[in-house]
């Protein structure tokens, strides 16, 4: 079997990259969020839209991601969750997954939902007041203890309209590639080197990361603006040229770390030190957190 925690950091840096992608499709017009009413979230600044323009970016956007094996279970435990979200017509729900899925006709999972709901509550496990089901069943539960079906299809139909509209599959290795071709295309048009467009996006990814891992490391979302990124990627553009790449080299001199002293941090915390590593995170960036 995988070792779960394998597969619990693959999940992790699948997320990344889902968030990185999200944030250059459309850091233009949303704020990105890691871990806000969803995996990612962008949420968008009305203040820099004039909404009968563009009314599609109107809506909000939840971003469940899923690097795992997926199966009808699974997909009816993401609706459940945007469920309680509401504002069905308010938010596009979209699933990103790694793995190949052939998923069903919109009333296949519209029913197979809305069964799992109902067998759950003739079950004994709907004492269980803490989980997903439990939760959902409170919102749909009648006087008489059956569950108003009639509202819970009504409130799942256009949740799986999104769902199956919206989805998207991409392996880690795709996304990286196309993370790479945006980040080129866009903020790139300075430089012919592609070891330099390689490296400008290589330091910015190791900024947007390190910000990310702080939260999360204080048990709190990260939020990503326009404002923050370009400050950022101005940052790396001043540093990284087709003539020359100037790495930062600020945080070992704030530390004054010797070399010695550097290996001695890395022998002490060897498991960190690797998770880090994978990620992308390189000596500078691991010792600054």
């Amino acid at each position: 079997m995988p070792n779960p925690g394998i597969q619990s950091l693959g999940g992790f840096l699948y997320q990344l990259k889902v968030f990185v992608y999200s944030v250059f499709n459309n850091i233009n017009t949303c704020e990105i969020v890691y871990e806000g009413i969803d995996d990612v979230e962008c949420k968008t600044d009305e203040e820099k839209l004039f909404m009968h323009v563009i009314p599609d970016y109107a809506n909000r956007k939840a971003i469940q991601v899923k690097n795992g094996i997926i199966t009808k279970e699974l997909i009816s435990k993401v609706i459940f969750n945007w469920l309680k979200l509401g504002k069905f017509n308010q938010i596009s729900y979209i699933l990103m997954y790694s793995n190949t899925y052939d998923f069903e006709t919109k009333s296949e999972i519209v029913d197979y939902t809305v069964d799992s709901l109902v067998k759950f509550n003739l079950s004994k496990k709907k004492k269980r007041s803490d989980c997903l089901y439990s939760i959902i069943s409170k919102q749909y539960k009648e006087h008489n203890g059956s569950l108003n079906l009639g509202k819970l299809r009504a409130d799942i139909e256009p949740i799986v309209d999104s769902l199956l509209e919206n989805k998207q599959q991409f392996t880690g290795a795709e996304i990286d590639k196309i993370i790479f071709e945006i980040y080129s295309k866009i903020y790139c048009k300075d430089l012919s080197a592609q070891i330099a467009k390689e490296k400008r996006l290589e330091l910015l990814l190791h900024k947007i990361y390190r910000k990310l891992c702080d939260a999360v490391g204080e048990g709190q979302s990260y939020s990503l603006q326009y404002s923050e990124f370009i400050r950022m990627n101005n940052e790396v553009v001043a540093q990284v040229k087709d003539e020359f790449y100037q790495p930062d080299w600020t945080v070992f001199k704030k530390r004054n770390s010797t070399q010695e002293q550097i290996q001695r941090i890395f022998s002490a915390n060897p498991r960190e030190v690797r998770e880090l590593s994978s990620i992308g995170l390189h000596t500078p960036d691991i010792l600054n957190i």
